[in-house]
């Protein structure tokens, strides 16, 4: 019968494996029946029982994973609907100051609302100038595009000073077009 050892499994089995080696060895060419070695390993070795003491240590290690695994789950859920919860109640403070028509100070904060840029609108990306697409792969610059399509008001209010005979035609982009600007709220602290 195999001695008890007061090591963890995890470095008791090096010294186990290398006692059925020398087992092995010892049986000679017994060793080639597999049974008798099985048998001879079980009784002399604790071999199997560290393998299994490991396995075991193994299963309980996946139960924490997936313990981990269903946490973070539910805090990525939690975490999304309290980021909801968050943008629900900045569109209320900005629907008010649309209301109110001004900033708004208040001890911790001052509330107010400011103007964004249009943003880029793609409306059919297959339509548009091959020039608006960066090298390589086929990806649109949209910040090349956002320049061109900011710049066709100001060709246009060119073009319509010029005299009549004079005018060049100002060309819309295709597949692409410029959002309203809109007004979003801001919140500076301090």
């Amino acid at each position: 019968m195999a001695k008890k050892s007061t090591r963890s499994p995890e470095a008791e089995i090096a010294a186990q494996a290398l006692a059925a080696k020398t087992l092995r060895e010892v049986l000679g060419s017994d060793a080639n029946d597999a049974e008798l070695f099985h048998d001879m390993v079980e009784g002399e070795t604790s071999l199997f029982e560290m393998i299994d003491a490991i396995y075991d240590s193994i299963g309980a290690d996946q139960e924490i994973i997936d313990g981990i695994d269903k946490r973070v789950a539910n805090l990525k859920a939690r975490q999304s609907r309290v980021e909801e919860r968050i943008g629900w109640r900045r569109a209320k403070i900005e629907a008010a100051l649309m209301v109110y028509g001004d900033k708004i100070e208040r001890p911790e904060a001052t509330f107010f609302l400011s103007n964004r840029a249009p943003s880029v609108i793609i409306t059919d990306e297959a339509m548009i100038p091959a020039k608006y697409f960066v090298q390589g792969d086929p990806k649109l610059d949209k910040k090349l595009l956002k320049k061109d399509l900011d710049a066709i008001p100001q060709r246009l209010a060119e073009e319509l000073a010029k005299p009549e005979d004079e005018r060049l035609p100002v060309e819309e982009i295709p597949g692409a077009t410029l959002s309203n600007g809109f007004q979003s709220l801001n919140i500076r602290v301090a």
